[in-house]
Protein backbone atom coordinates (compact mmCIF):
# COMPACT_ATOMS: atom_id res chain seq x y z
CA UNK A 1 0.00 0.00 0.00
CA UNK A 2 1.10 3.51 -0.89
CA UNK A 3 -0.11 6.59 0.98
CA UNK A 4 0.69 10.15 -0.30
CA UNK A 5 0.47 13.31 1.93
CA UNK A 6 -1.81 14.48 -1.02
CA UNK A 7 -4.31 11.02 0.18
CA UNK A 8 -4.54 13.20 3.78
CA UNK A 9 -4.20 16.37 2.67
CA UNK A 10 -7.20 19.28 4.29
CA UNK A 11 -6.45 21.65 1.44
CA UNK A 12 -6.75 19.40 -1.65
CA UNK A 13 -10.37 18.22 -3.02
CA UNK A 14 -11.23 13.98 -3.93
CA UNK A 15 -10.76 15.13 -6.89
CA UNK A 16 -7.08 16.55 -6.86
CA UNK A 17 -5.85 13.21 -4.69
CA UNK A 18 -7.63 13.38 -1.19
CA UNK A 19 -9.07 10.07 -0.24
CA UNK A 20 -10.52 10.66 3.40
CA UNK A 21 -13.20 13.50 4.19
CA UNK A 22 -12.06 16.92 5.33
CA UNK A 23 -13.18 17.12 9.02
CA UNK A 24 -10.65 13.68 8.98
CA UNK A 25 -7.93 15.26 7.00
CA UNK A 26 -4.81 17.15 7.93
CA UNK A 27 -3.18 20.55 6.88
CA UNK A 28 -0.47 20.00 4.55
CA UNK A 29 0.95 16.87 6.30
CA UNK A 30 4.51 15.62 5.01
CA UNK A 31 6.01 12.32 4.42
CA UNK A 32 8.02 11.99 7.24
CA UNK A 33 4.76 12.45 9.38
CA UNK A 34 3.33 10.11 7.58
CA UNK A 35 6.44 7.74 8.53
CA UNK A 36 6.21 8.70 12.56
CA UNK A 37 2.48 8.66 11.96
CA UNK A 38 2.73 5.08 11.16
CA UNK A 39 5.52 4.10 13.51
CA UNK A 40 3.74 5.35 16.91
CA UNK A 41 0.71 3.10 15.33
CA UNK A 42 2.87 -0.08 15.20
CA UNK A 43 2.91 0.05 11.56
CA UNK A 44 6.27 -0.40 9.28
CA UNK A 45 6.93 1.75 6.80
CA UNK A 46 9.47 2.77 3.57
CA UNK A 47 9.96 6.48 3.16
CA UNK A 48 10.56 7.35 -0.44
CA UNK A 49 11.47 10.87 -0.29
CA UNK A 50 11.56 11.95 -4.03
CA UNK A 51 8.21 10.27 -4.88
CA UNK A 52 5.61 12.38 -7.00
CA UNK A 53 1.95 12.24 -6.85
CA UNK A 54 0.40 10.99 -10.13
CA UNK A 55 -1.57 13.50 -10.24
CA UNK A 56 0.52 16.39 -8.68
CA UNK A 57 3.46 15.03 -10.53
CA UNK A 58 5.15 18.55 -10.54
CA UNK A 59 5.39 18.14 -6.45
CA UNK A 60 7.81 15.80 -5.18
CA UNK A 61 6.27 15.65 -2.12
CA UNK A 62 7.54 11.93 -1.35
CA UNK A 63 5.27 9.01 -0.52
CA UNK A 64 5.35 6.21 2.39
CA UNK A 65 5.28 2.14 1.52
CA UNK A 66 3.60 0.40 3.96
CA UNK A 67 3.05 -3.24 3.92
CA UNK A 68 -0.63 -3.61 5.37
CA UNK A 69 -3.40 -5.61 5.29
CA UNK A 70 -6.91 -3.99 5.71
CA UNK A 71 -8.99 -0.77 3.88
CA UNK A 72 -6.68 2.13 2.86
CA UNK A 73 -9.08 4.45 3.95
CA UNK A 74 -9.35 3.03 7.72
CA UNK A 75 -5.34 3.19 7.64
CA UNK A 76 -5.25 7.09 6.39
CA UNK A 77 -7.98 8.22 8.81
CA UNK A 78 -5.94 6.69 11.54
CA UNK A 79 -2.44 8.31 10.51
CA UNK A 80 -4.11 11.48 10.00
CA UNK A 81 -5.98 11.14 13.54
CA UNK A 82 -2.26 10.60 14.64
CA UNK A 83 -0.73 13.02 12.78
CA UNK A 84 -3.13 16.05 14.28
CA UNK A 85 -2.16 14.41 17.80
CA UNK A 86 1.73 14.73 17.12
CA UNK A 87 0.99 18.07 16.15
CA UNK A 88 -1.07 19.34 18.93
CA UNK A 89 2.00 17.73 21.69
CA UNK A 90 4.16 19.44 19.54
CA UNK A 91 2.68 22.51 20.02
CA UNK A 92 1.76 22.68 23.74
Amino acid sequence: MIIYPSNIDQGLSKREGRKVPRKNAVPSPKAHEILKALQRLGIEGSLEKDACYPRRWWEREGRVVVDEKGGKRRLLKRVAREIRQMRASSGS
